[in-house]
């Protein structure tokens, strides 16, 4: 088995299995009569059907994934002649995963109807073919760009059919089956542009293809810290737009949500990848994992899914108190860094003072979502600054 065999097989391992998970829940749930309490109890926060849980939040990091993946391509080419394609496809790809998390497409459809959408649409359309008419001339890129093209192809048939769900009326089983089949073709369009991702960074030559090598070291893409800052920028514009003229409900998911998921995530992958490569495996294990969970949190805090089991805790269920979930990972970071002495006790300080003034102004509308997301992202933006801090020592 070749060197560039056994690096894939991970993925298809991992990624494969969880997208059959998920589907196969859908199934059970639908179309079957083995429904044990216990899954009942629990399918709202493991449905592709609903929003706003974990299953929406593997497929918004499936999404993610490939928009990082391309953007390592861009990363690698020389000149912007050569790299304007893969920004493309990777701003394209992290836009789709803004909406399969935020829902964005539903909160423009709901105020605007889905005429609102057709601008989105046009210019999706013309990024896309421009950066694919681009590979096909390419030789070593058709494989790829084929790939791609049938992903696209597969959300947009997912687009239509959930024109259908609004605009025709269908019986109670085709309404399943259609839930089924949408879902399962969009996780399949997700593998598709992840698989051409890959074999885009083989063309190329690269060999560290690992998800915590590719995403997990900042210095590998170009412009990382501007594009952090511009990401941070963005969770702030979005809600502006979708969230302040409706006072911060959705009936969907949260737009607000994305870049703490993001972020957090990051950091995750920072750390695992830390983990593989230095002497305190356990310390950088547990950063790792306790990055992932505060991820998993931001989509949907693990009170309900636990009050849904009728396992209750009064105190982690509702804001305000969610907020102390946040807390955990900044100063858990900040005492390590500063133990590691990477940064100064007054750049700890200056960045918690930042925080603590950030938490003034929002919490007074802590019942709002929005607001709790909001203080979130400031949370994931800090700790990426102070991880980044870890960076100039040698752990």
């Amino acid at each position: 088995m070749s060197d560039y065999r056994r690096s894939l097989f991970p993925w298809w391992v991992w990624m494969w299995a969880v997208h059959i998970v998920f589907v196969g829940i859908l199934y059970v749930e639908n179309l079957t009569s083995m429904r044990p309490t216990w899954f009942k109890q629990i399918f709202s926060s493991i449905s592709l059907g609903t929003e706003e849980n974990y299953a929406v939040w593997w497929s918004g990091i499936c999404l993610f994934i490939a928009a990082s993946l391309f953007y390592r391509v861009a990363s690698a080419q020389p000149k912007l002649s050569e790299s304007w394609r893969w920004v493309i496809l990777s701003l394209s790809f992290l836009a789709l995963s803004f909406d399969e998390i935020g829902s964005l497409h539903e909160i423009v459809a709901t105020y605007f109807g889905w005429a609102g959408l057709a601008p989105f649409a046009l210019i999706f359309a013309v990024g896309i073919g421009a950066s694919l008419f681009s590979m096909f001339r390419q030789p070593g890129y058709r494989i790829a760009a084929f790939l791609i093209s049938l992903g696209v192809l597969l959300f947009a048939s997912v687009a239509g059919l959930e024109f259908v769900e609004h605009n025709i009326d269908l019986s109670r089983h085709q309404r399943r089956y259609r839930l089924i089949v949408e879902e399962g073709t969009e996780l399949l369009g997700m593998s598709l542009l992840i698989i051409a991702g890959l074999l885009c960074l083989r063309h190329l030559s690269i060999e560290r293809r690992k998800l915590s090598e590719i995403i997990g070291e900042p210095d590998s893409l170009a412009m990382h810290h501007q594009i952090v800052f511009i990401l941070f920028a963005l969770q702030f514009l979005i809600i502006a737009v979708f969230a302040v003229p409706y006072e911060g409900v959705f009936v969907e998911g949260n737009p607000a949500s994305v870049f703490p998921i993001f972020m957090f995530f990051i950091l995750f992958l920072m750390c695992f990848q830390r983990a593989r490569q230095q002497s305190s495996k356990v310390v950088w294990s547990l950063l790792s994992l306790m990055f992932l969970i505060t991820s998993l949190l931001q989509i949907q805090n693990i009170g309900y899914l636990l009050s849904r089991m009728e396992v209750y805790i009064p105190w982690g269920r509702f804001a305000p108190d969610t907020w102390i979930i946040t807390f955990i990972p900044l100063l858990v970071t900040g005492l390590y860094v500063f133990l590691k002495s990477s940064a100064s006790a007054k750049t700890i300080a200056w960045d918690c003072a930042l925080i603590l003034g950030v938490l003034v102004v929002l919490y007074p509308d802590n019942q709002t979502a929005m607001i709790y997301k909001l203080f979130s992202g400031c949370v994931a933006f800090v700790c990426y600054r102070w991880m980044r801090q870890l960076d100039k020592i040698a752990v």
